[in-house]
Parts: structure tokens; C-alpha cells; sequence
């Protein structure tokens, strides 16, 4: 599976032939000046790369309207703070579409499919709007309707780590673990630093029962992003099941409890995307503990 970033040797590729077309034309023809035939490889340059410039550009702007609520867990707040982005820019597809994410995780399913359909109506190729609505469902145990959105993602991005780690999900749960794993190793392929793979591809190893490839990727996940709560949760279950329960229990009591139920069996399931064979590990480690019971 082919990377979707452009490499640096490829840019000398085009740089360096532009270079030399242009030496030979100011040899050939002396009186042209020499800022003509720099223009002419900036020109050349800015048009082959036009893509990657304005993309950039168009990321950037949009990092600054990220909803910065959303990558603390702070849902609610993450909200707040997208419905006034919203207010301000009702076209701003980054703002609709990270409210739809903090509404995901605080099960308002229904206010977040209708963030991904206005999203759509304003982009119908917007990829990442297909990608949260295949979630929806997937939470909603609507397995045809998660696919059919994530193949259309897929159909406009093919070599795009995130949608190729959904679809692995959504593969994962129909039960179809080896096109699941192909999803899940060919995103890692792409975008090895993408941890939430990592966590996709550990789920199936625990399932299978090679638990030691479980807590591998479990540990890879957290290594890369070490604050993200549903990782150190995946972590704590693979500790407990190695038999390593004091950092499991230790690690399980510094999960929140106020946007998301940890001990529950069917959100682990429907949410965090753990195999039977996980749950069971955390109704084990869960039972050892004297835990505040999660808000609603």
C-alpha cells in the first residue's frame, strides 16, 4: 500500500530538471534575464506542488478553529465551544464535524448523525463526515449502514490510515478478522504513528487469545499517545490478563468516570470496540476494585 505523503526526493525530482531546462535556456538564449528564468522554475515548481501548497495552507487555517475541548475529553465543553465556532462560520466543516465527535462520546448519537448529514450537504465528498457517520452506526450496531459509509470514504481517500483502521473496526466486528487485520496492518503501513491502529490490531490478537501481541500493541498506543484514556484502558485489561494486576488495577483507577462507562460491558463493546475476551478480563479487574459508578 503506497504512503499518501509526498517525499522529499520527489520534490528534487521536479526541482532539479526545472533547474537545468532553465540553465539551458538562458545559454541558449543569453539576453533573456536571469529573473525570467527563476520565475520560470518558481512557476514550475508552484504548479506541479499546487496541491500540496493549498492543502497546506487550508490545514493550517483550519488547526486554528480546532476544537481544543475535544482532545482534553472534555466533551461538553467541546460542545460549547463547536456550536459557537458553528454560530460564527455555519459553513466551517472542521467545527461541525469535531462537534459531531464530542456529541459521539457523550451518546447523542442522533445530534451527531445530523452534524454529519449538514456536513455533507455542504461537502458531499467530505470523507472524515462519512467516517463519524459509520461510527454512529457502529455504535448503533448497524453494521451494513457503517460499511456502506466507510467504503464511500474509502472510495475518495483508498490510501488514508484513519478510514482504513474504521473499516478494520467495522470488519472486526461483522466478524471478518482477516480483513479486518489486512485494514489495520495496511494503515499502520501508511501512518505508523497513528495509535489508535495499534489498538484495533491488539483487539484481534486478544480475541485470538495471543495475548502477549495484545499488550505489544496495547503498549505501542500508549507510548504514542500516553494521555488518551481508552488506551490506558486496553492497557490495564492486557496487564491484568498477563497477570501483572497491580498496575492494572492501578492504571483502571485513573480512568474518568464522568463521560464514559469503563465498566460496562456493552459500551466496551459498542465504544471502545474490545472483543468478548476483553470484557470478561475487565469485568475480572473491575470486580477486584471499589470504583465510583459513571454518570449518564
Amino acid at each position: 500500500m503506497k504512503s499518501n505523503q509526498q517525499s522529499t526526493e520527489f520534490s528534487w525530482r521536479v526541482f532539479l530538471p526545472l533547474c537545468i531546462i532553465g540553465v539551458i535556456v538562458k545559454l541558449a538564449y543569453p539576453s533573456i534575464s536571469t529573473w525570467v528564468v527563476a520565475a520560470f522554475i518558481m512557476f514550475g515548481v508552484l504548479f506541479v506542488y499546487r496541491k500540496v501548497f493549498i492543502g497546506g495552507l487550508v490545514a493550517s487555517l483550519n488547526r486554528g478553529r480546532t476544537n481544543p475541548y475535544l482532545f482534553s475529553e472534555d466533551y461538553e465543553k467541546a460542545i460549547e465551544f463547536g456550536t459557537e465556532q458553528i454560530a460564527k462560520h455555519p459553513k466551517d466543516i472542521v467545527a461541525i464535524l469535531t462537534r459531531s465527535t464530542a456529541y459521539i462520546y457523550t451518546g447523542n448519537l442522533e445530534a451527531a448523525r445530523a452534524d454529519c448529514d449538514a456536513a455533507l450537504k455542504l461537502d458531499p465528498k467530505s470523507v472524515y463526515s462519512f467516517s463519524n457517520r459509520a461510527v454512529i452506526s457502529l455504535q448503533q450496531d448497524n453494521l451494513p449502514a457503517a460499511m456502506a459509509d466507510m467504503e464511500a470514504a474509502l472510495s475518495l481517500q483508498p490510501d488514508n490510515a484513519v478510514l482504513l483502521y474504521g473499516r478494520g473496526i467495522v470488519y472486526a466486528r461483522m466478524g471478518n478478522d482477516e480483513a479486518a487485520q489486512k485494514d489495520f496492518e495496511d494503515a499502520i503501513e501508511i501512518e505508523p504513528e497513528q495509535a489508535v491502529t495499534y489498538i484495533g490490531r491488539g483487539c484481534l490478537a486478544f480475541k485470538r487469545g495471543d495475548r502477549a501481541s495484545a499488550l505489544i500493541d496495547f503498549k505501542k498506543a500508549r507510548e504514542l499517545s500516553p494521555v488518551t484514556h481508552q488506551f490506558n484502558a486496553a492497557l490495564a485489561v492486557a496487564e491484568f490478563a498477563a497477570g501483572d494486576v497491580d498496575s492494572a488495577q492501578k492504571r483502571w483507577q485513573l480512568l474518568p468516570t464522568k463521560y464514559t462507562h469503563y465498566a460496562d460491558p456493552d459500551w466496551q463493546r459498542r465504544v471502545l470496540g474490545w472483543p468478548e475476551a476483553m470484557t470478561v478480563e475487565a469485568g475480572k479487574l473491575v470486580a477486584g476494585l471499589s470504583l465510583p459508578e459513571a454518570s449518564s
